[in-house]
């Protein structure tokens, strides 16, 4: 875990839009920057599998000088980037897959020059146990706002497990399962291959008695997740 002051604050925001690969979640009351910011978020969103941004209505009666830029906002919402609004949402919460920044930052261009913030930064690698703490609160603040797809929300912000995934598959096609693999036992083992195939995973994530399976509990990307659940779920 390490702790930012305003201009540190902001340079790790940007590095988590850079280095998002696999999903983003932009949680903040404020998002209103200028053109140039707005490309950068904008290639971000595009480069992942999934985005939520969640934001606070604005409120045309306030003079308030923090409001969202709603055309922007709009122009990103699509297949794979869920919008959602949320009154009294005070909490900034920006992550990856591999990272999380809980700050005071909103994503405002004038927050940076004219204001102090912190911004705690807590990697996946190094603190697994906080950065999951912070996905639930993260998909608590999802789940009761307007967004759609708060499904997807579910599955990006959980541990999601080859044996989690092998479960969900095999509730919605098990008769197919039964029919192409004959078994469980032999759909897991297609499973596990394809996922290989994708993934060079460490031998402590195989079963010892079988290099050819992994651990239930082995944690897969939301990437991977979509592309096995597509492959099992097609054939």
């Amino acid at each position: 875990m390490k702790i930012f002051d305003t201009n540190n604050t902001a340079d790790e925001f940007n590095s988590l839009l850079k280095d998002a690969k696999d999903f983003l979640i932009l949680i903040c009351p404020f998002i209103s920057v200028k053109t140039q910011t707005e490309k950068r978020y904008r290639s971000a969103i595009d480069s992942v599998h999934y985005s939520f941004i969640v934001t606070r209505p604005n409120d045309e009666n306030n003079n308030n000088k923090y409001k969202n830029n709603i055309t922007f906002l709009n122009s990103l919402a699509n297949e794979k980037c869920g919008l959602g609004k949320l009154d009294g949402l005070h909490a900034k919460i920006y992550m990856n897959e591999t990272k999380c920044l809980v700050t005071s930052l909103n994503l405002i261009d004038s927050t940076q020059t004219n204001n102090y913030e912190i911004g705690i930064l807590i990697e996946r690698e190094i603190n697994p146990g906080l950065y999951y703490d912070v996905s639930k609160i993260a998909l608590e603040i999802i789940e009761i706002s307007s967004v759609e797809n708060k499904g997807t929300a579910k599955t990006i912000l959980s541990r999601i497990t080859i044996g989690k995934l092998y479960a969900e598959i095999v509730a919605i096609h098990e008769e197919k399962i039964k029919s192409k693999y004959k078994n469980k036992n032999n759909f897991y083992e297609a499973l596990c291959k394809s996922a290989k195939i994708w993934v060079a995973f460490d031998k402590d994530t195989h079963y010892k008695d079988n290099s050819n399976l992994l651990l239930r509990e082995t944690e897969i990307s939301y990437g991977l997740y979509l592309k096995l659940f597509q492959k099992f779920s097609s054939n």
